[in-house]
């Protein structure tokens, strides 16, 4: 049999269709249980539907999408328990990682970097600007991912940050009045002094902290949500299965 492989480009304008979605769920311009318009999605990138429902089978595989014949493809709603799941892999992973940035002796350059992403979210404080907020977000908790130096850590927090930004972006129209809240500011700035300490612990603890606070908001938004809501389409856990 020949061997017959996808053209490049063809494969290129897939993932960035799919990289557009993903943007549009993290900022939570499309929520979980919302219907994703294919014709909409086509126009506004200015490209036929094809690449489009490839872009929409990559996010299926990957959990983030869920389609039904003769009704459409909807972002994929999360329950209770994959929300609780995710943030204990969070307090995890990233407690690990400042630990291990910070006994490695990288904790100076480690808050010199998190605090440039910090100044940069500041400038956004107030606008509309939810997409730029939420890469911030994710680039602010991933720099501290990658400070670890630990490259199996940062396979398993890769493997599992669609999940992430897109349960954050969830609830981030939630929780504000049309511009970017500055709450966010505050905690982050938090880990910035833990990291001032030089202290692999008072990192430890400070990222914790941080996490457990965007849990319990998280699951109060998802509580509030479903209620009003319900459920339009099955949850999917972290590890891809539909319940």
């Amino acid at each position: 049999m020949p061997l017959q492989l996808e053209p490049l480009k063809n494969r290129a304008l897939r993932d960035s269709i799919a990289s557009a979605i993903r943007s549009a769920i993290a900022s939570g311009q499309l929520r979980p249980g919302d219907p994703v318009p294919e014709a909409q999605i086509a126009e506004q990138l200015r490209v036929s539907r094809s690449p489009v429902r490839e872009a929409f089978r990559k996010l299926e595989e990957q959990g983030l999408l869920v389609s039904y014949p003769h009704r459409g493809t909807y972002v994929t709603q999360f329950t209770e328990k994959d929300a609780r799941e995710i943030y204990q892999l969070r307090v995890g992973l990233e407690g690990l990682a400042i630990r291990w940035a910070v006994e490695s002796g990288a904790g100076t350059e480690l808050q010199g970097r998190l605090a440039r992403v910090v100044d940069r979210m500041r400038q956004i404080v107030g606008t509309d600007r939810f997409p730029e907020m939420a890469e911030l977000d994710s680039e602010f908790h991933t720099t501290i991912i990658e400070a670890s130096g630990n490259s199996r850590l940062q396979q398993v927090w890769h493997g599992m940050d669609p999940f992430v930004w897109m349960l954050v972006g969830m609830i981030r129209y939630e929780e504000t009045e049309g511009t970017v809240p500055a709450r966010l500011i505050p905690e982050h700035e938090e880990v910035l002094a833990a990291l001032a300490a030089n202290d692999p612990r008072t990192a430890e603890e400070a990222i914790h902290a941080h996490i457990l606070r965007r849990r319990e908001n998280a699951l109060s938004r998802l509580h509030d949500d479903l209620e009003r809501h319900g459920a339009l389409a099955p949850a999917v856990s972290v590890n891809g299965q539909r319940g």
